[in-house]
Parts: C-alpha cells; sequence; structure tokens
C-alpha cells in the first residue's frame, strides 16, 4: 500500500476514534445502563454483497453484533459458495428522540468454497483465499419504540484484500442497512 494511501487510513481510523471517545464522553448516567441483546436482518456491502442475519447488542453508550451471510454465484455448471462473517462494535449517542447516531468499527471475513476450474487461479483455488475488510464506520439508527430499530452504517474508509489477494482500499463503498428486534 502507498504512503499516501496508508497516511489516509491512518487519519480516518484516529478521526474516527477521536469523535468517538468525544461522544462516549458526552453521555450521562441518567439512561438505562442495561445491555440488551436481540437478532438483526440486513444486507450487507462488504466483501460480496449478502443478507444477513446475526446477533446484537446495545444499550445507551454502545452497539456491537454479528451476522452471516451465504452467497452462491453459478455460471453454467460451475459455481462457488462464500460464507461470510461480518461483525461491528462502536458507540452511539442520541441525536433526538428515538435517533442515534454511531461511529465504531466494522469488517468482514469470507470463506470460499469452489467447484470448477473458472475458479482457479494459478496453483492456487479461490478456496484457499480468504477475503476481508476493515474499516471504521458511522451509523444511523431509527427506534420507533424500545424493541425496533431501522439501522444503516457505512465505512468511509475501509482496508482489505479482495478474492484476488490483491490489496484494496475503498471509499464509501462498504456498508450495512436493515432492522433489529431487541428483546
Amino acid at each position: 500500500m502507498s504512503k499516501f494511501k496508508t497516511t489516509l487510513v491512518v487519519a480516518a481510523l484516529s478521526s474516527t476514534v477521536a469523535f468517538g471517545g468525544a461522544m462516549a464522553a458526552k453521555s450521562t448516567s441518567t439512561h438505562n445502563d442495561n445491555v440488551r441483546y436481540g437478532v438483526a436482518f440486513n444486507y450487507n456491502s462488504a466483501l460480496d454483497s449478502s443478507y444477513g442475519a446475526g446477533v446484537v447488542a446495545k444499550n445507551h453508550v454502545f452497539e456491537a453484533g454479528v451476522d452471516v451471510g451465504i452467497v452462491r454465484t453459478s455460471d453454467t455448471d460451475e459455481h462457488s459458495t462464500a460464507y461470510l462473517l461480518n461483525g461491528y462494535f462502536g458507540v452511539r449517542q442520541a441525536l433526538r428522540s428515538h435517533v442515534y447516531a454511531s461511529v465504531g468499527v466494522m469488517g468482514g471475513y469470507a470463506f470460499l468454497s469452489d467447484i470448477g476450474s473458472f475458479h482457479t487461479a494459478g496453483n492456487s483455488t479461490y478456496a484457499n483465499r480468504h477475503p476481508y475488510d476493515l474499516g471504521a464506520y458511522v451509523g444511523l439508527a431509527y427506534e420507533p419504540n424500545n424493541n425496533v430499530q431501522f439501522f444503516a452504517r457505512i465505512m468511509p474508509v475501509n482496508y482489505g484484500k479482495d478474492v484476488d489477494n490483491t490489496d484494496v482500499v475503498q471509499f464509501f463503498m462498504s456498508g450495512q442497512a436493515g432492522v433489529a428486534y431487541f428483546f
């Protein structure tokens, strides 16, 4: 990765951490500190665009979640499957009643399986490669009641490796949107 890209990634991550620290410092103890757990269903555009399901947790100052997705591609008689694991952890701050902003770290990892020769590149098949991405995110959530949350998160900059095992730096290209139900 070039020095410019490295500097850009470090600057983006450090500014996100600084902003997140400022958000966490503003929080007050008048809110409910109990952690709530739930399930989420989302569309994730990181790595290989997919729909996913997972478990989530939140209180008034933090949010976290892990989800899984499966993408199956076919080309005539050859096909491949990507098993995706995505996660995030961040801090959140109420903007208005029922509306929250958040910042944090989000990433994904893919396990690939393949059948057929068109998935072979040199001496290595795509099944031996493990694409990933990692970056800071900013998010917005709307919670019409105590149990339902509509959310969107986007990574302004993220770094990773693609299925060709090349370094990738993307700007505003990865994120997720969905709905969560908290128990």
